[in-house]
């Protein structure tokens, strides 16, 4: 049985995953990361993380196996501590945050996803060491806050 949504929040619904679609299949660049927040002007956040969840990780699954043994194992293992401490701390603080607070935390997270993917470099080597820790946990609590699927 489908949810009793506006016509609006079936609408932003559809884009949201032709949108995250498009984008993991490399067409739409970062766009995909509008998905859950496009959703969540119509719908709870946490709804719309749950709606998309499903999607991405079987679209994760396809990733990692086309990209299976053309990565640098020191690269990905450099990343995996942050990655930890990031995904803790958005676990712990989603248990705790209202639906207004996602909304707030998305918000500020897509606006400065955003302001990033217009000022970046190019990267041309891999980031710093002194980088990875940092950038690895902002990475897993945003990968965490954007996809935690829960009903209120």
């Amino acid at each position: 049985m489908l949810p009793e949504y506006s016509l609006i929040a079936w609408l932003l619904i559809i884009f949201s995953v032709y949108l995250t679609g498009v984008s993991k299949g490399g067409f739409a660049g970062g766009f995909g990361t509008l998905s859950v927040p496009l959703m969540a002007l119509a719908i709870s956040p946490t709804q719309a993380a749950g709606l998309l969840l499903p999607l991405l990780l079987v679209m994760d699954v396809f990733a990692v196996k086309a990209w299976w043994g053309k990565h640098d194992r020191a690269e990905v293992w450099r990343f995996v501590p942050g990655l930890f401490i990031g995904v803790t701390v958005g676990t712990l603080l989603f248990g705790s945050l209202s639906e207004q607070g996602v909304r707030l935390v998305l918000g500020i997270l897509s606006v400065v996803f955003a302001a990033y993917m217009l000022l970046k470099p190019v990267a041309k080597k891999p980031i710093s060491h002194h980088w990875a820790l940092p950038a690895a946990s902002v990475c897993g609590f945003t990968s965490f806050i954007a996809h935690a699927g829960r009903r209120r």
